[in-house]
């Protein structure tokens, strides 16, 4: 045979080293492997191997992995610097790579379920649904599969209609992937294929249906999948049902001990499931009771550096339990392949459809109903392993140089008890000096640098409030979740939160554009001229921030959340749905048209978006705090709205205000608080007895005292909200009563205060 090939025969022998050097590229992490090999026409004729290693040296590019080509149909990042050394043979998806460098956890899936497992159209769907799963839970899919000779890492719909639709794709494991590879053939990954690819990538979690394993007489045949020997040498956790039910698990069970492989049930049982069924008479060696107990595991087998995998098994839903139902199926199939000269790779797939016709189609529903549970189990499970793992820089300051270590280390370690999201902004106020400007030359004036933004003017009253009062120091503050470039605007922001002592950036930066300024320039007199806005950071304050697991654990952990609405509407939307009763989420509506992004949230009795088509099932409870301008507009675009719900914000005093949110609003929206700023008016909002845990049933004016001078009116509305949310994070038990006096007093000091 191999005088064939090397004659050519049947492979020539370029093939046969092609093969051999994708192979030690793809397993190895060999990147000096180049694409070309010696003695093909490109080198030449055969050289020694010293001087071979010389010529790799200096012909390989320091990066090779800029100068592959993009696959069509998956968007690439030009180089993966981001998230640390990228595989050559890898292509990972734009998606992925962000998720990584972003710490959002990233969960592995193979490709054989589409090309193998399932008939079509049940392959492709199944295959959607699975990585909605995945997406439900706050992470992202990376279906993994191998095209055109590169490993695809983060397969999009029209890569899983290929696999699913192709003649020919290769089930790919540790022995064929070189192969597929080299000959440039479509591969779906099996489990430890995928393992691989998953390891490569730097991604921890993986999820399928169920792991190969030791053939019924197997002991004889010696039949037993790459599997068990792949969890033996590559670290990464493989989320399943157990092992398939047509094969032996008790053997499966100490083949998995002896290659070190740890094996734990998730939930109450320690039976060891078996695919189809629950229960399988067969006892794992441990159980878990929960996601965030094999996350711990997981963080723990890792910070170890062993290389042995783990396998986390979820029983399948009671509901779908076939139970002993499927045994007389598997029994005759196993009869049928045996007949049928069926062996190797392909006896499960054979079984898995004889078993699926035998059943009337109950075990195609099974296996749909089990992977996409254990995807949602897989998905938990990654999304604490990914909060473990950033917890540390989650709550710390981005910028290091103003505290040591061990303060960053104590700071970072504190959940925050009030968490925000919206705009933070650089203000940079210019005035002249003269009255006469020069244009087209240098004017001579005066220029103050500050920071802004309503999230951040919130966030920095909250913290101050709790910093005098003492309570932030044990609950670690206020986090803000903002957007800022990775420039010197963004330190500036950065360096002021952690200035605070008790505020905290749950995400250093987000997105990629310049952090937002506002530059005003007045005259003389301090009056307006003309302003440049830069503002297009605001544009990142989007729904995906939810789906990093820092801002996660950080929501997990507070009790009061805030937003502004710079953020958009998808935004407030989601931070209502993940909201429980226990939360308090309050939103400043920041602008007359902005304030209509309110609309979004799912209190209103009719939803105002199509985006919002889905219904939310959150109690919690919603303040809004408008400005009398912000009030008015929402009125008007309020369903329901009539004559008695109009306000003219121009003439409108308190009692007019009062009586609306009083008789019109309280008994129409009564999951809506409303705190109304009337400017020196005073304040709307439930009376004084009202606690922050309870729902208002009486409204009240609380009246502010003239003021002789006022210096400065910017932020005194986002000061006001600061410091009554802080007052509801220290107690929810407090009245609001004493947190509009709190709110008052704070606004006040800012509005005398010297500029």
């Amino acid at each position: 045979m191999m005088q064939r090939l090397w004659a050519g025969q049947h492979r020539s022998a370029r093939c046969v080293q092609q093969a051999i050097l994708t192979w030690r590229t793809a397993v190895a992490g060999t990147v000096a492997a180049s694409a070309t090999i010696p003695g093909s026409p490109a080198t030449g004729c055969h050289r020694c191997h010293s001087h071979q290693r010389q010529q790799q040296k200096q012909q390989t590019p320091l990066r090779p992995h800029l100068h592959h080509q993009r696959q069509p149909g998956v968007r690439l990042l030009s180089t993966a610097a981001k998230i640390g050394q990228k595989h050559p043979l890898l292509d990972v998806s734009e998606e992925v790579l962000q998720a990584q460098q972003d710490g959002r956890p990233v969960v592995a899936l193979e490709s054989t379920i589409i090309s193998h497992g399932m008939p079509f159209p049940d392959n492709v769907e199944t295959a959607l649904a699975v990585e909605e799963c995945v997406r439900h839970e706050g992470c992202i899919p990376a279906t993994i599969g191998i095209m055109n000779g590169r490993i695809r890492v983060g397969m999009n719909e029209d890569d899983i209609h290929l696999l699913a639709n192709a003649k020919e794709v290769t089930k790919a494991s540790r022995r064929d992937m070189a192969y597929v590879l080299s000959q440039g053939k479509l591969g779906a990954t099996t489990v430890a294929g995928t393992m691989i690819a998953a390891h490569m990538a730097r991604i921890p979690v993986f999820v399928t249906g169920g792991l190969g394993g030791v053939h019924r007489d197997g002991h004889v045949t010696m039949d037993v999948s790459a599997d068990i020997t792949e969890l033996g040498r590559t670290p990464v956790a493989v989320v399943c049902s157990g092992v398939k039910s047509i094969l032996d698990i008790g053997r499966t069970l100490e083949a998995l001990e002896t290659q070190g492989v740890f094996v734990a049930t998730i939930g109450r049982q320690r039976e060891f499931p078996a695919f189809f069924a629950a229960k399988s008479a067969h006892m794992a060696p441990y159980s878990l009771p929960s996601e965030e107990e094999a996350a711990k595991c997981l963080h723990s087998h890792l910070s170890l550096g062993v290389s042995s995998g783990l396998v986390f098994a979820v029983p399948v839903p009671a509901q779908h339990d076939l139970g002993k139902d499927v045994d007389a199926a598997i029994e005759d199939g196993l009869a049928a392949a045996k007949a049928a000269n069926v062996m190797g790779k392909e006896v499960t797939p054979f079984l898995l459809q004889f078993v699926n016709k035998a059943t009337q189609g109950r075990s195609l529903a099974t296996n749909i109903e089990l992977i996409k549970n254990n995807a949602r189990t897989g998905a938990r499970i990654a999304r604490s392993h990914a909060a473990l793992t950033h917890t540390r820089r989650s709550y710390a300051t981005t910028t290091t140089s103003a505290a040591s270590a061990n303060d960053q280390q104590q700071r970072g370690t504190r959940p925050p008890a009030v968490v925000g999201f919206g705009g933070a902004v650089c203000d940079i106020i210019s005035k002249f000096h003269s009255d006469e400007v020069v244009s087209s030359s240098t004017n001579y004036g005066a220029v103050a640098l500050s920071c802004g933004g309503v999230a951040r003017n919130v966030a920095a009253a909250a913290a101050k409030h709790m910093r005098a009062r003492g309570s932030g120091t044990s609950r670690g503050g206020v986090g803000l979740v903002t957007s800022l470039g990775a420039d010197l605007l963004g330190d500036v922001i950065a360096k002021d939160a952690h200035a605070a002592g008790n505020m905290h950036l749950v995400l250093p930066q987000v997105g990629n554009a310049r952090t937002a300024v506002y530059n005003a320039i007045l005259d003389n007199d301090g009056n307006l001229k003309f302003a440049i806005a830069d503002m297009t950071a605001l544009d990142c304050l989007q729904a995906t921030l939810l789906d990093d697991a820092r801002v996660l654990q950080a929501l997990d952990a507070a009790d009061v959340w805030f937003a502004d609405c710079n953020c958009d509407e998808r935004l407030l939307h989601r931070l209502h749905a993940l909201a429980d009763p226990s939360t308090l989420l309050w939103i400043e509506p920041t602008s007359i048209i902005k304030s209509q992004r309110v609309l979004a949230l799912d209190v209103w009795g009719q939803h105002m978006h199509a985006h919002t088509h889905t219904a939310s099932s959150s109690s919690a409870r919603v303040v809004l705090s408008p400005d009398v301008h912000e009030f008015a507009h929402i009125l008007r675009e309020l369903p329901h709205q009539s004559a008695h719900t109009r306000v003219d914000p121009n003439t409108a005093d308190a009692q007019a205000v009062l009586n609306i949110v009083q008789d019109e609003l309280l008994p129409r929206y009564p999951n809506v608080t409303w705190v109304v700023t009337l400017g020196p008016d005073g304040v709307v909002a439930p009376s004084p007895s009202t606690t922050w845990s309870e729902t208002p049933t009486r409204y009240s004016h609380y009246a502010t005292k003239p003021l002789t001078r006022v210096e400065n009116v910017t932020g005194a509305g986002d000061t006001l909200a600061g410091a009554m949310l802080a007052c509801a994070a220290e107690n929810r038990a407090s009245t609001v009563g004493a947190a509009v006096r709190a709110g008052i007093a704070a606004a006040t000091a800012l509005l005398t205060a010297s500029v």
